[in-house]
């Protein structure tokens, strides 16, 4: 069912056709539900973020702040990094994001394509979670398709796309909110979103400009030059891979140094979440990937409050 979009004339549709609807009180429409654990390791772009995974990791939140807010720091046990990003997956669910993922896990090990998310697809996801130091929910949660990404595109060379094929449209547009960490690709002629993305934009101090532009360059592979900021100074070209800050693909903003690009794991919890890096627009790396599949130069990007 379609609801309507804050934006003036935009519809929306459901982020995924397996995703479940939200109860009250619960994450914004196509933010996650179950909760990951990520990665710990440091990023050249931006601080770790913290997020917490289970009771007693909310437990050692609350208290973290408390102990921040005393003056106090906590001990390094409590500062693991986590991301609160899943998505409720009834066993069952069907249809071409199943067969994605179904085709991506199998890549890793045998696993049949049905297209039914049946109970050999959640022990694969299970058993890749283990394997990859997420915690092990056994559903297909943005974090775990975003490890998946990078283990296929980084370590195999295979740039499997995980999410399905978009209907046919006419030109599209990309439409960045920044009150709700989300950028949606819609169809120009119609305002309809055919796909919406978390994301995080520029935290305080290096806030992403509102406005339009057009994308000006697209690069796949991209190597991390620091710009010339003061909170790079000491920081070295990094070379393609999966640490590069710049992910997969960057997607360029006119002639600014604002960029949609993909992020590491250890900033996964951010996106969709907050505003949490130096302007330009994170995003997970599958779906960088699958963004510049769908845009290039000319395209428009609006970015919105």
């Amino acid at each position: 069912m379609q609801a309507l979009s804050p934006l003036t004339g935009i519809t929306r549709t459901p982020r995924s056709p397996w995703a479940a609807q939200p109860s009250p009180g619960s994450a914004p429409p196509g933010d996650r539900v179950t909760i990951q654990a990520l990665h710990r390791a440091t990023a050249p772009e931006a601080p770790p973020e913290k997020a917490c995974s289970t009771s007693v990791g909310l437990a050692i939140a609350f208290l973290t702040a408390a102990a921040a807010a005393a003056g106090m720091t906590a001990p390094a046990s409590a500062q693991a990094q986590f991301s609160v990003s899943a998505v409720a997956q009834p066993m069952g669910a069907s249809g071409e994001a199943v067969e994605r993922l179904q085709e991506g896990l199998g890549r890793l090990s045998p696993l049949r394509v049905s297209g039914v998310l049946d109970a050999q697809t959640e022990a694969a996801i299970r058993r890749f979670q283990e394997q990859h130091g997420l915690f092990p929910s056994g559903g297909a949660d943005d974090a775990t398709l975003g490890v998946l990404f990078n283990e296929l595109f980084w370590q195999r060379g295979e740039a499997l796309s995980l999410r399905p094929d978009l209907p046919q449209a006419g030109p599209l547009k990309v439409v960045v909110e920044l009150g709700r960490q989300r950028a949606s690709l819609v169809e120009e002629a119609t305002g309809q979103v055919v796909r919406s993305y978390a994301v995080s934009t520029g935290a305080a101090g290096h806030r992403t400009p509102t406005g339009h532009f057009t994308i000006s360059e697209v690069t796949r592979r991209p190597t991390w030059t620091p710009p010339a900021a003061g909170w790079a100074r000491n920081l070295r070209p990094m070379a393609p891979g999966p640490r590069n800050p710049m992910g997969p693909a960057k997607l360029r903003l006119g002639h600014t140094s604002i960029l949609f690009h993909g992020t590491p794991p250890e900033n996964f919890a951010s996106l969709g979440r907050k505003p949490a890096s130096h302007g330009c627009i994170r995003m997970y790396p599958q779906d960088v990937w699958d963004l510049q599949r769908h845009v290039g130069p000319g395209t428009t990007v609006e970015v919105v409050e």
